[in-house]
């Protein structure tokens, strides 16, 4: 499966929970959240059926197609060509040829759906092209063809109905990696949204297959702009927090703007004049009566393969819980049932890291860093305004902003969350946030730890009461800034880095693992010359008392591990479960997946090792723990 997702086929090796006993012994124990993500949902042109398109994460996407008596049909691509996530938008209609056109990620495919013969199924009607992953989204030009843009080529594709052939219309930015959102003008002109190094709106002429920036240098800062079809056919698009139309002259007017559907790509009414409003990942849809204005809601049965397991954590009732990936929802396994329960969505995007505090789960989660709060002593109930309704639950805490975008690696320090970012697309530097878990306050926020870098990973070392961790040249999918990562000690009580320090004199671009062995101890491991070797570091002597000794690990480490009664560490890699030896430093591979991935961080409790293998929960029985 592309982009290290994989469809899981570990039937094999599938025990039913508490059956088999001994160590060395791996579980399979179901699929937590069988719920998928809607990207995109329209009327049929007969204004009989509703159409959903869905998106899994690790399998294809799919469409459901739901008429006004309630009744699905569940519609798929040919196998394996068709996967979707992300803010991925390519599902529209063509007025010119009345079909319905799909986009796909990680291979950029166009796919066709005839809304009249739906038996007929979803087209596959070719790559745009290899290398190409990302097709963001679509427009439909006036000459009908179908418009796609494209990451990391930051390009412009088109489907040619009548030539029945894919069409490259070339790179549309030398910055910028992403052709994110289009849009079509009256004259005729398809309109590029383009960011990440910096906000441009580029005009493609299909005429002449000419193109021009219509964005002022001053405007092109670190982003994206966007651009949309507003309910009356205008252009519009949003650079740097401001709004504007795009007139046909291609000038820009400061102007306040609607972003209700375009009904003409994405035709929202039935055949007696009521409108569909939307549809949930639930399947539930609601619909307004136009002449009344009374709402209706509706509910239809839809099947998924399950999505993407991304985190896991052991709660303080020693349940295991975690969350999956787009679209963010939170599960519980409970250890002496032996059952998953699936307790809902809240939020979008993906949960990094869980740290607990007392009887609270607290998450760390992508976009913008936003911290949750969930209590298990109150009910789940994650729809209510945290600001107004004490019920709400997980309530947000926070919201950290650009620099700690991706909040990848939190730790907690007696009440104290230490949490390390990883930036906004386009921006330069992370740093560490701390929140006070009992109160729920942010303590501080501090960026630029080190300059022009991200923070990948952090540990906690009681010899010192410092915080050591390492960072990442990679600044929000742009260029680096720095040409090398670093490791570095960090003060909590001042709040800044006492001294930074390296492992060796290799260049490597950031650091993927520490670990507290035992204070005053710490284990780093660096990807260098091919190899992910280990190094020792002596926290009080401030020097590395092992070097370069070279693992079995094969993939990527995570950057969580957790640490055994005996003081033996444990964590994984994609396809590895692993320990680190505190006394000896041998790292020792105690479990490979030869089928999926480990699509989450490995938690040791009660004995067991729990890990996600793309959307299957797995656990595994460690020896002596």
């Amino acid at each position: 499966m592309r982009h290290g997702l994989v469809v899981l086929v570990l039937a094999l090796m599938s025990l039913i929970p508490g059956v088999v006993k001994g160590e060395n012994v791996v579980e399979n124990l179901g699929v937590p959240s069988k719920i998928a993500e809607v990207y995109g949902s329209l009327v049929s042109p007969d204004g009989k059926t509703i159409l959903c398109n869905f998106g899994q994460t690790v399998n294809d996407f799919f469409v459901v197609a739901v008429t006004t008596d309630g009744v699905a049909k569940k519609i798929v691509p040919p196998p394996g060509k068709g996967n979707q996530w992300v803010l991925c938008r390519g599902f529209i209609f063509n007025p010119v040829d009345r079909k319905v056109y799909i986009g796909s990620t990680f291979d950029a495919t166009f796919f066709r759906l005839d809304p009249f013969n739906l038996d007929k199924g979803i087209e596959l009607l070719g790559q745009m092209e290899k290398g190409e992953t990302y097709s963001w989204n679509m427009t439909v030009g006036l000459d009908g063809k179908v418009y796609a843009g494209t990451y990391p080529g930051c390009k412009l594709f088109a489907y040619d109905p009548a030539a029945g052939k894919v069409l490259k219309l070339g790179k549309m930015s030398g910055n910028n990696k992403y052709c994110r959102t289009l849009a079509v003008g009256k004259n005729g002109k398809i309109y590029c949204g383009l960011g990440c190094d910096e906000q441009d709106v580029v005009v493609y002429n299909p005429v002449d297959g000419s193109t021009k920036s219509v964005i002022i240098s001053g405007l092109k800062k670190p982003g994206f702009a966007t651009v949309g079809n507003n309910a009356d056919g205008e252009v519009y698009t949003n650079v740097n927090g401001k709004s504007y139309i795009i007139d046909d002259n291609d000038n820009l007017v400061e102007k306040k703007y609607s972003t209700a559907r375009y009904t003409v790509h994405f035709p929202n009414t039935f055949a007696d004049g009521s409108i569909l409003l939307g549809v949930n990942l639930e399947g539930k849809y609601t619909i307004k009566d136009s002449s009344t204005g009374v709402k209706t809601t509706g509910k239809f049965e839809y099947s998924s393969d399950g999505v993407l397991v991304f985190a896991l954590v052991e709660g303080p009732d020693k349940n295991i819980y975690g969350s999956t990936f787009l679209p963010l929802s939170i599960f519980k396994y409970d250890t002496k049932s032996g059952k998953n329960e699936f307790l809902g969505v809240h939020g979008g995007g993906e949960v990094y890291s869980f740290v607990t505090y007392k009887n609270k789960i607290i998450e760390s989660v992508y976009p913008q860093g936003r911290i949750f709060s969930y209590d298990l002593d109150k009910p789940w109930n994650p729809n209510g305004d945290a600001a107004i309704s004490p019920s709400t639950n997980p309530k947000t805490i926070v919201s950290l902003g650009s620099p700690f975008m991706r909040p990848m690696c939190t730790i907690i320090v007696d009440n104290m969350v230490y949490i390390a970012g990883i930036t906004d697309y386009g921006y330069h530097q992370g740093g560490i946030a701390v929140i006070d878990a009992e109160t729920e306050k942010l303590v501080a926020k501090y960026e630029g730890v080190i300059s022009s870098q991200s923070v990948s990973v952090i540990t906690y070392d009681p010899a010192t009461k410092l915080i050591f961790g390492g960072s990442s040249i990679h600044i929000g999918n742009r260029k680096p800034i720095a040409s090398a990562a670093t490791m570095f000690a960090f003060n909590p009580v001042t709040g800044k880095v006492e001294y930074e320090f390296s492992p060796t004199t290799s260049t490597y671009t950031g650091v993927q693992f520490i670990a507290t062995l035992k204070p005053g101890i710490v284990a780093i491991i660096l990807s260098l010359d091919g190899k992910w070797q280990l190094f020792v570091y002596d926290t009080v002597k401030k020097e590395f008392i092992a070097k370069n000794i070279v693992t079995p690990l094969k993939k990527t480490p995570v950057r969580f591990y957790n640490t055994a009664k005996n003081g033996m560490v444990y964590s994984n890699t994609g396809r590895e479960l692993y320990t680190i030896n505190p006394q000896t430093y041998e790292v020792k591979v105690i479990k490979s997946v030869e089928e999926g991935n480990i699509s989450t961080n490995a938690v040791l409790s009660g004995g067991y090792l729990y890990y996600g293998v793309d959307q299957m929960l797995y656990r595994y029985k460690v020896e002596g723990n």
